[in-house]
């Protein structure tokens, strides 16, 4: 486990506080998750409301998705998934737990 910058010890305290990782090293969101998910830590998942996503996309728990992107159809974001800024996901696009989509990138699936 990393060592980490601030006390921590009021989110053990704290079962109704929220958290989601904002380390961009997904080696290091891993092992910071893992530790905190153990102790009985919850993750939500943050949505920038400029965000244009069809209702058809499944996304797992402690995601941040950025301003201005654009998720199509029958996506699948997993767990602790980071998409950067101005990014678009097209339809069918699976994104594997604690990836990270850079900004202003484009996926899609191949037919």
């Amino acid at each position: 486990m990393p060592p980490l910058l601030e006390p921590y010890e009021w989110l053990l305290d704290n079962p109704d506080v929220y958290a989601v990782c904002a380390i961009g090293d997904p080696r290091a969101r891993i092992k910071v998750t893992q530790y905190f998910e153990e102790k009985g830590v919850q993750f939500l998942t943050v949505i920038h409301p400029s965000v244009k996503m069809s209702e058809y996309v499944e996304i797992g728990q402690g995601c941040i998705i950025c301003a201005g992107n654009i998720i199509t159809t029958q996506v699948k974001i997993g767990d602790h998934v980071h998409i950067n800024l101005n990014s678009t996901i097209g339809h069918d696009v699976v994104i594997n737990d604690f990836s990270t989509v850079s900004p202003g990138v484009t996926r899609y699936r191949y037919a």
